[in-house]
């Protein structure tokens, strides 16, 4: 055997070994960065979260006011702008309710006595819950389950109105089409 076949059987195997050491090293450095980013976010927004769904939505509109730099930061582009809709729609039709509430820490509105008044943000708060669920686990939870859970002295006639807007919203902020309600 000639010298350059000898040095080639010897070469090949050895590149073979570095490009394939690199090739698992990047998948494993963007996997355990992954799992790193999904438990900062869990950690940072989890508790908002757990905090939210023991409050009204005036409360939580609130909550989400305040937080709102850390879903900028843990969020995904979708949950930017649930949020977002969520504190637009709020400020537009309760600012009164929300200065009060801001200044005396009490609200007299309650979701059973005026669900006309809610209507309007229940859709994006369910959205929200459901995306950051797909967002930390790639799981897909419809939104009617978290309705169900939430909110479940709603009527089904008031549900349906809930299920309306919810399906509007997915088509007019590009959101995952399994977010639909049949």
């Amino acid at each position: 055997m000639a010298w350059w076949q000898t040095l080639l059987i010897s070469v090949i195997p050895a590149i073979l070994v570095a490009i394939l050491t690199n090739l698992f090293t990047k998948y494993n450095f963007k996997h355990q960065f992954k799992i790193q980013k999904q438990k900062e976010t869990f950690d940072k927004i989890f508790p908002i979260l757990r905090n939210c769904v023991n409050q009204n939505p005036l409360q939580m509109v609130d909550t989400l006011s305040r937080y709102k730099a850390d879903f900028y930061v843990y969020g995904s582009d979708k949950v930017i702008c649930l949020v977002e809709k969520i504190i637009q729609t709020s400020f537009k039709n309760f600012n009164s309710e929300i200065a009060e509430f801001r200044k005396t820490g009490k609200t007299t509105i309650n979701i059973k006595s005026s669900f006309e008044n809610f209507k309007c943000i229940l859709p994006y708060i369910i959205l929200l819950f459901s995306q950051i669920k797909l967002d930390l686990t790639e799981i897909t939870i419809s939104p009617l389950n978290y309705l169900n859970l939430y909110y479940n002295d709603l009527t089904d006639e008031n549900k349906k109105v809930i299920v309306n807007e919810n399906n509007k919203i997915v088509d007019e902020l590009n959101l995952n089409k399994k977010f639909k309600i049949e």
